[in-house]
């Protein structure tokens, strides 16, 4: 869940003790009191959704963006070598993501062999970067072939 300090929350308006009342456990084995809002959250001009934020009663936790209502409705593509990141809508419906799932399988097996049979570093690195992003390029394919025509009308 994503969370918020009590400053971040008082600066939105929100009115924190209003919210569902929860209690947080942290790495260290402490514990923080929070209060559960849905806010609507801009991440583009295109990409606006309500997400739940937990607001905490005290500033002694970091502002924080969970993998529930935000990483999992979003593609999110971070390339530190790069320097950027990239936000995009969910790419993968259910039908997508078992195309997905087979493929991944088939590059499984690609990897095991290349574990048993690798490049001389750093070709090594780069082939894996480049097999890494391969993935990446057929997801951004299918997105394409989607906004132009249905799935079945190109694949037999």
């Amino acid at each position: 869940m994503s969370l918020l300090r009590r400053s971040a929350g008082d600066l939105l308006g929100v009115q924190t003790a209003n919210g569902r009342r929860i209690e947080l456990g942290s790495v260290g084995g402490g514990t923080t009191v929070a209060h559960v809002h849905t806010l609507p959250t801009r991440f583009s001009e295109t990409l606006v959704f309500p997400v739940e934020y937990a607001i905490a009663e005290s500033e002694s936790v970091p502002n924080l963006l969970g993998r529930r209502g935000v990483f999992d409705n979003l593609q999110i593509d971070f390339d530190s070598t790069l320097t950027h990141t990239i936000l995009s809508p969910r790419w993968l419906d259910e039908g997508d993501k078992r195309l997905w799932d087979a493929l991944c399988g088939a590059s499984e097996r690609v990897a095991q062999c290349w574990s048993q049979n690798p490049l001389p570093a750093p070709g090594d690195q780069a082939a894996l970067r480049l097999y890494r992003r391969g993935g990446q390029l057929f997801a951004t394919a299918t997105a394409m072939m989607r906004s132009f025509c249905t799935w079945d009308e190109h694949v037999p």
